[in-house]
């Protein structure tokens, strides 16, 4: 290893001879190296001051400072073949001993170069550079923890102290432990007293209560009677109680209220008199604006008559004139007429269509009637037919026509709401398209013009439709509506009657 310029020769020799000394009392094989003694440290001492002076020559020419290498060797005589592998000194198989320090950045710890050019055989070469420092003693010396020294010396303290061991000592460890075994004794008495304690009364408060349920089921009805007796009494007086709180509440109210409502009478009575002398004031003021711009309004007025007048008398002078009249109430009595006609006819077909559909609800209530007496009684349907004929029950029915009328017209009714809502989207929709059709209609005039076509409206979606029909399931459905409802069918039948009879007096008047 490399020692720094400030240090000089002669304590870097006491430095290597220390840490050889260590390292030879760490290690048994080596201790015959304490019969050893340097030579010839003087070529060694000439050696380093040599190097020193040619690395200072260098440092001044090249500014840079670059590692030395130092081959150090100190020979010894050896009388025996003992081995020495330690890792600054180099072993050759002559009888002498080489002490070799290489200084490379390129060798780390456990490098070795082997040479085979040697004196005597090859030779080996340790490195002990330590990685971070150029201190010898840091890299021979071991590091001591000081935590592990006071560690070991307690425990060496511990075993030199025999007073443990004494008669007397041991006597008194023995009283300790008496004592400290009295003392869970007893607490472990205290412990079993109190679980036995415990467990006493757990038992004592369980017959208790089977003692009270034993006494309540010997004596169930007699407790009943009482509680009832004490329940109709608590009522009583709870009633009683109630009463008189509510009679005393409603006596309170009035009183109070008595003074209030005497306070709102008076207050009424005021505010309608001031609001009957504001109208007075409002009309007499009204009148005097009247009277002011009567004469303008007369004059208006007889301007607008007169000119009205003369209006009537000319439409008059004109149809009489030229004789339009006659051909005026000829349109208007073929137009009565035609409206007569027409609704003479909805009526009768309503009628009709309303005679059809009570057909129907009696075919399917026939078929429901065959259907639950073959449910009822298993009989096949050829067998029922024969027995009952359709002519028996043609015509006739557990419901009522007035209730069938009913329940069909207000299916009717239905439809009718739904087409009316599908008729407005109808007509919102093409609104909307005649709209988009007014707006391109220039462009679309003159493409007809280009092409030399004629030129079309927007096309429609289809109009809809009422439907008036109604299925058999719509049939069976109202069927069991009605039969369901029959406490509905004496209002329904009153209702209808009261029409008729308002209809036909309507008629005789007429």
């Amino acid at each position: 290893m490399m020692p720094s310029d400030s240090l000089s020769s002669e304590n870097f020799i006491a430095e290597c001879q220390e840490a050889i000394n260590s390292h030879i009392n760490r290690s048994s094989p080596l201790k015959e190296l304490k019969k050893l003694q340097l030579i010839k440290l003087k070529p060694y001492i000439a050696n380093t001051e040599r190097l020193n002076r040619d690395n200072r020559y260098k440092s001044r020419n090249d500014n840079s400072i670059s590692e030395s290498q130092d081959n150090i060797r100190i020979h010894r005589k050896k009388d025996s073949t003992d081995s020495f592998r330690s890792s600054s000194v180099q072993l050759l198989f002559a009888n002498t001993y080489s002490m070799k320090t290489i200084a490379s950045s390129k060798l780390g710890p456990g490098h070795y170069h082997y040479d085979l050019n040697t004196f005597n055989g090859p030779s080996f070469h340790f490195s002990t550079i330590a990685r971070f420092s150029n201190n010898l003693t840091q890299t021979l010396v071991p590091k001591l923890n000081f935590s592990d020294l006071d560690k070991n010396q307690e425990i060496l303290n511990e075993n030199k102290d025999m007073k443990k061991h004494l008669p007397s000592e041991r006597i008194r460890h023995l009283r300790d432990k008496a004592k400290s075994d009295s003392a869970k004794i007893l607490e472990i008495k205290e412990k079993k007293q109190m679980i036995y304690t415990k467990n006493k009364l757990e038992k004592l408060l369980k017959l208790q209560s089977k003692e009270r349920r034993y006494e309540i089921k010997l004596k169930k009805y007699e407790i009943l009677s009482i509680a009832k007796a004490w329940s109709v009494l608590y009522t009583i007086f709870w009633s009683a109680n109630n009463i008189r709180r509510q009679i005393s509440e409603r006596k309170d109210l009035h009183r109070r209220s008595s003074k209030v409502l005497v306070w709102l009478m008076n207050f009424c009575r005021s505010i309608g008199k001031f609001k009957i002398i504001l109208e007075k004031i409002r009309i007499s003021k009204a009148f005097k604006t009247l009277k002011k711009h009567l004469p303008i309004f007369l004059k208006w007025t007889e301007k607008i008559r007169t000119k009205w007048a003369e209006m009537t008398v000319d439409i008059c002078e004109r149809v009489l004139a030229e004789e339009q009249i006659a051909k005026l109430m000829k349109s208007f009595i073929n137009k009565v007429i035609f409206i007569q006609r027409t609704m003479r006819s909805i009526f009768i077909q309503r009628k009709s269509a309303l005679i059809i559909k009570r057909l129907l609800w009696n075919k399917v209530e026939y078929k429901m009637y065959i259907e639950s007496r073959i449910k009822k009684r298993k009989i096949p349907p050829s067998e029922l037919e024969k027995r009952i004929s359709f002519e028996a029950i043609k015509g006739r029915s557990s419901v009522p026509d007035s209730v069938k009328d009913f329940k069909i017209m207000n299916i009717l009714k239905m439809r009718m709401n739904e087409y009316r809502e599908r008729l407005k989207i109808y007509n919102e929709e093409c609104k909307l398209l005649k709209q988009e059709f007014t707006k391109n209609l220039y462009k679309l005039e003159a493409q007809a013009v280009l092409n030399n076509v004629k030129l079309q409206g927007p096309s429609l979606p289809p109009r809809p439709k009422p439907n008036y029909v109604i299925t058999e399931a719509e049939y069976r459905k109202m069927i069991h509506e009605a039969i369901q409802k029959r406490k509905e069918w004496e209002a329904i039948v009153k209702k209808k009657r009261k029409t008729q009879k308002i209809s036909s007096n309507k008629k005789g008047r007429g």
